[in-house]
């Protein structure tokens, strides 16, 4: 999994290219979250707060101060960062300046850019519009100089420094003229947790002494000078991939693919409007996220650097009270891969093995398949389906301090197909689905390949997931679904529906479906 998702980067830098290709789909039933933390630009409007991140551009409801859903950003900047942002006051009009020198325009609810046809050179710093500016014209700092569009116009004219309204010449410093902020802002980057954040950029809020402040890294934060208070918000993810998406609790929960520096883990209420992020330096794991669970009153994670337990979903703002478990512990090796509750215990498999822990964190035998990879493990019942590099077995769980009734796994199934290499497997009451050997095989069935053009398209294969009959395929090119009643398949593909490859795990939640991608998470309506 590790070297096809490394290998994979270069596959998602060539349908990046590619990206303007993606189908139309409504803003809402197409979301992006990735590294909301590194906010480029910021823009306060009477009701909202709109940050431009790297991935598109979030909006922060200010009376409820909660997230609403994210704007996608142009499909004409694929290839290049958001480096400016404005809001009309008025109309609630959005000017979007790119590093490429590119500007576009929109209205929040209208689905669509437009790309400002005048001409600009170099990277845009500052955009003011025709209410701030006090003039009707909007002024931009592009290439190191600054033009003005008067209202209606296609075209833009070079203004001289002295020429320029107040509004411009502050909004370049990206820093209020205040002296209550400017005392201030040497500790606005240092948030809760004692993290100091670069800030990238400052606008005036609504109220007096009100100011947004964009870090790079931290989210944005509300500073209140009048009463000295400072409240930090951040969208999305840890860091900028996502691995595996679980829907515990009524909480959506992303783990990172370990690729940043600030890698961890993300969890968010389902209509995505408050977030919390767990890092490595709070003791989150720092790699590569295979898959989490709940066992216990705690949450656990199964990592490239350990198997982690979370005792209870933190405070937003807050550390978690972590603990991590190695081969010290007991695990078979400390690359850990799945994780199934069954039978009163938890299954950790590792590339070395196979441990049951009890909620404690005790592990409570020695690995089964010693020095063998367990990819995955399933549950059905009593039962429980592993996942290995030399086939598909089971195992009769208990519980107890034995943690199972037979001494030693069995192989499943008669097909000498099953005898491969196995890589996942999901299992409910009618049936057992398993990739082997990069094929997807009805394991209960006949043993013959399951085939469609659809499972083609996304090949090679990843992830499997069951939900209400209906089985979900990750693969490096998208994501595909069998309808249980017709047998036949759907697929949602990159770039069309899917912005990045390769998806390397699938989660079903009502009408939308998730996929974990290097570029974030994405949220799609499937029906």
């Amino acid at each position: 999994m590790r070297a096809a998702f490394a290998a994979a980067g270069l596959l998602a830098l060539a349908t990046s290219a590619v990206a303007a290709q993606q189908r139309f789909y409504a803003a809402e039933d197409r979301i992006l979250v990735g590294d909301g933390g590194t906010v480029r630009a910021i823009a306060a409007g009477p009701f909202n707060v709109y940050a431009a991140a790297d991935f598109g551009i979030l909006v922060f409801e200010i009376a409820r101060s909660k997230w609403k859903l994210p704007l996608p950003l142009p499909a004409g900047m694929i290839a290049t960062r958001p480096s400016a942002l404005a809001v009309e006051p008025t109309g609630g009009t959005l000017w979007l300046g790119a590093e490429s020198g590119d500007v576009y325009t929109t209205t929040p609810g209208f689905d669509r850019w437009d790309r400002v046809p005048a001409g600009f050179r170099g990277r845009v710093d500052a955009i003011v519009t025709g209410a701030a500016s006090g003039s009707g014209a909007v002024y931009i700092l592009a290439g190191g100089e600054w033009l003005r569009i008067e209202g209606g116009s296609l075209f833009a004219e070079r203004v001289p420094v002295n020429a320029l309204p107040a509004a411009a010449a502050e909004r370049a410093r990206r820093s209020p003229d205040d002296p209550r902020f400017g005392a201030a802002r040497g500790t606005l980057g240092l948030d809760a947790r004692n993290r100091r954040w670069q800030l990238t950029d400052v606008v005036a809020g609504r109220e007096p002494g009100e100011f947004w402040v964009a870090t790079d890294g931290g989210g944005i934060v509300r500073d209140d000078n009048r009463s000295s208070r400072t409240d930090w918000f951040r969208y999305g993810l840890a860091g900028t991939g996502a691995a595996t998406v679980a829907l515990l609790d009524g909480a959506i929960w992303i783990g990172g693919d370990g690729r940043d520096a600030r890698s961890g883990v993300a969890f968010t209420n389902p209509d995505l409007g408050t977030w919390d992020q767990q890092f490595r330096d709070d003791g989150a794991p720092g790699g590569f996220v295979a898959e989490i669970v709940r066992f216990g009153n705690a949450i656990w994670f199964a990592a490239d650097d350990g198997l982690f337990r979370l005792a209870a979903r933190p405070e937003p703002g807050t550390r978690g009270r972590w603990s991590r478990f190695t081969n010290a512990d007991g695990l078979g090796s400390n690359r850990v891969r799945s994780l199934r509750p069954a039978g009163g215990l938890l299954w950790v498999g590792t590339d070395g093995g196979l441990t049951s822990f009890d909620t404690a964190g005790a592990a409570l035998r020695q690995p089964l398949f010693p020095g063998r990879r367990v990819s995955r493990t399933a549950a059905r019942h009593d039962t429980l389906f592993i996942a290995a590099d030399d086939g598909l077995f089971t195992f009769v769980t208990a519980g107890g301090r034995s943690g199972a009734t037979e001494a030693t796994p069995r192989p499943y199934g008669r097909s000498p197909a099953l005898r491969g290499r196995v890589t996942d497997v999901v299992s409910d009451d009618a049936h057992t689905f398993v990739i082997v050997d990069g094929s997807l095989l009805d394991a209960d069935g006949t043993g013959a390949p399951i085939r469609d053009v659809a499972i083609d398209r996304i090949r090679p294969l990843f992830r499997l997931a069951l939900h209400g009959g209906q089985l979900w395929v990750a693969g490096a090119h998208g994501i595909a679904r069998r309808d249980p009643a017709t047998r036949a398949w759907q697929a949602f593909t990159v770039p069309e529906d899917v912005p990045a490859s390769p998806v390397v795990d699938v989660l079903v939640d009502g009408d939308h479906v998730w996929a974990a991608t290097p570029a974030g998470a994405i949220r799609l309506r499937w029906r």
